[in-house]
């Protein structure tokens, strides 16, 4: 009876421990603990007291190692899936309700802050030009001229000829012209006609052939309208030395005879070195502005409309396009002086006899390229410097020379009486002398 009562109340064991596998396998648990103690279906429920024992004994032993519950971790994972998609769910809808209650704008620049420092002026503002042509138009002419030639047959022919001028000083009753020797060579009349039309005659000066440069006076009385004479402004000087590669050039002059022309473009060099005549080599100012036959002896201005040079000639070759050059004004002014005062330039001289040292001699030497002196006259500015013969010419008044012709070059623009500073090497030392320049003697 007792065992009975034991079995009774050891049968519910089974019973209870199936409904928490049930659980279990619900949540995807199981143990092999607990398969273990699951009646079979087809078990006698008369069973001896032995193998009830035994089903006992079987349960009070220590339970072995678990094994990693695998079903555990997918509980796990399956919690943190639904945590995230909830989570993310919510967050991601309450994002895309605020994008949806926003109004979309369009992207634009932003826009810089407006500056308080004072603006930079471009020379490339339209009105700059059109301000400038106002102001000195009237100051530069159209210059025809009258030539007698000949023809094949030796025949005596007349000719005509255009260039350009620009009125440089103003007195009382006189206009003084500037303009290029060539424009008016042979010319047996010359006349000048304005922007506005008004045609006077015109008297020549002086002219200087190695500089290319003339001079013309209009009077007053040749102005039937004493207006048209009072209206007329002198162009204000600048200073060539000033002059930068890059700034803005206005060149202004009559090309093909048509009137006044004005053209822009950059000063592309402001000292070239030119071989005007095979003798001497001169400095001129490089410009892109477009200069054409006819616009020699005109114009060209900076910027400020002030005058910086005179155009003078232009490379004319298939080959090249946009080079035009001038004769810068602080090399014109004393030529000009020279012509006013006595209409011929006294010619300085400093009484040498040199040669071109070229980079491979003076290399061969150990000496700087410059002109090399064969010989130094006697009662010459040079000899009464202490200039010798084997001296190397280096500088000439502040002035890099590497060749005669430049050296020459440089003369045709001084004044006779001006003291030039020369520096050179002697016995493998430099040198340094003051000269004072004299008059030609073949002038």
């Amino acid at each position: 009876m007792d065992g009975k009562k034991e079995r009774g109340n050891d049968g519910n064991i089974p019973e209870d421990r199936e409904n928490d596998n049930k659980i279990r396998r619900f949540f995807g648990v199981e143990t092999e603990v607990m398969q273990e103690f699951e009646e079979p279906v087809d078990a006698d429920p008369e069973q001896s007291d032995e193998t009830i024992d035994e089903w006992k004994g079987m349960a009070e032993e220590p339970e072995p190692e678990k094994p990693r519950r695998k079903g555990l971790r997918g509980i796990a994972l399956f919690l943190v899936f639904v945590l995230i998609f909830s989570t993310g769910y919510g967050l991601g809808s309450g994002i895309a309700g605020l994008r949806a209650s926003r109004k979309q704008i369009p992207y634009e620049v932003p826009r810089s802050e407006p500056k308080t420092a004072t603006p930079v002026v471009v020379n490339r503002e339209p009105n700059l030009i059109v301000d400038i042509v106002d102001r000195v138009g009237l100051s530069i002419v159209a210059i025809q001229t009258e030539v007698v030639g000949t023809d094949v047959f030796g025949n005596a022919q007349l000719g005509q000829s255009a260039g350009s001028g620009v009125v440089f000083d103003r007195r009382d009753n006189e206009l003084l012209l500037l303009t290029n020797q060539h424009v008016i060579d042979g010319a047996r009349a010359i006349q000048v006609t304005f922007e506005d039309g008004v045609t006077v005659p015109a008297e020549l000066l002086g002219a200087d052939s190695e500089t290319d440069l003339a001079v013309l006076k209009l009077s007053r009385d040749d102005f039937e309208n004493p207006a048209d004479f009072e209206r007329v402004q002198s162009v204000p000087f600048g200073d060539s030395s000033e002059v930068r590669t890059g700034e803005t050039a206005i060149a202004i002059g009559n090309p093909l005879g048509l009137g006044n022309s004005v053209t822009r473009g950059i000063i592309s060099s402001e000292q070239r070195e030119i071989s005007t005549n095979g003798r001497q080599s001169v400095s001129l100012i490089q410009t892109d502005a477009a200069i054409n036959p006819g616009n020699s002896g005109g114009a060209l201005l900076n910027d400020r409309g002030e005058l910086i040079g005179i155009n003078t000639i232009k490379i004319a070759d298939e080959k090249v396009e946009g080079i035009g050059f001038a004769i810068p004004i602080n090399h014109a002014i004393p030529i000009l002086e020279q012509l006013v005062e006595n209409g011929k330039v006294a010619r300085p001289y400093i009484g040498i006899i040199g040669e071109t040292l070229g980079a491979e001699r003076a290399s061969a030497w150990g000496v700087p390229e410059g002109v090399l002196l064969v010989r130094v006259l006697m009662g010459t500015p040079a000899r009464d410097a202490g200039l010798k013969a084997g001296d190397i010419i280096t500088e000439f008044d502040g002035n890099r020379i590497t060749t005669m012709e430049a050296l020459l070059g440089q003369l045709y623009f001084k004044k006779v009486g001006e003291s030039i500073v020369v520096k050179g090497f002697r016995d493998d030392a430099e040198f340094s002398v003051t000269l004072e320049l004299a008059q030609r003697a073949d002038e």
